[in-house]
């Protein structure tokens, strides 16, 4: 009777003890879930906050760079290697124009070269400008043929625009025509590629509505 009791307190004990370690490895993997949680929460939230002072940056430099004064004197190569000045690239009316240099966020200005493929279907290459800064000539050539973008492309090299947001090597769209005067000046923002959208839709309306 006494070895049956034995054993059943046992049994009884052991039972008990895989209850705690049950429970111990329940409230471990919470634990632990609770902690990358709050890590990805403590992520999001440093994004978000990075994220806003960027805004808040690039927003500053878009007000500095807009309405500036461009050199008509800058000279341009296109992709068939022949320069040409600023001033004569703009004296047919306004253009928009995308900046961008190969030392920047490939994803920004690959995402924004793409819905620009869209929109020169609707208002005409001829109203659209790119200024690119390469090192290599035939490397802009080989990756505007992979874009199937043929037509008012143009290298400026190690050479800038002059515009304070330049410092920050980020890809930035605006418009600008015989006057050389910068306008609505915009830098599209990866994280929100709506926002590049609704400034194509605003440009073609209000400069390109009749194309």
């Amino acid at each position: 009777m006494k070895i049956a009791l034995t054993y059943a307190a046992i049994i009884l004990l052991a039972g008990f003890d895989g209850l705690l370690l049950v429970k111990n490895a329940k409230a471990d993997k919470q634990a632990i879930e609770t902690k990358s949680q709050l890590d990805e929460d403590r992520s999001d939230n440093n994004t978000l906050l990075f994220d806003v002072s960027e805004l808040t940056k690039y927003d500053s430099l878009t007000y500095k760079s807009d309405d500036y004064q461009l050199d008509g004197d800058l000279e341009l190569k296109g992709l068939d290697g022949k320069s040409v000045r600023l001033k004569s690239l703009l004296k047919s009316g306004p253009k928009l124009i995308f900046r961008y240099s190969e030392i920047n966020c490939n994803v920004c200005y690959q995402k924004v070269l793409d819905e620009l493929s869209a929109l020169i279907k609707k208002i005409g290459p001829q109203n659209i400008l790119i200024i690119t800064s390469y090192y290599n000539q035939r490397e802009l050539y080989n990756f505007m043929r992979v874009n199937n973008i043929s037509q008012n492309v143009f290298n400026i090299g190690t050479a800038s625009l002059g515009l304070p947001i330049e410092k920050y090597d980020v890809p930035f769209l605006f418009m600008a025509d015989q006057s050389l005067k910068t306008k609505v000046l915009f830098v599209p923002y990866k994280r929100n590629p709506g926002l590049t959208k609704q400034y194509f839709l605003s440009v073609k309306e209000r400069y390109f509505s009749e194309s």
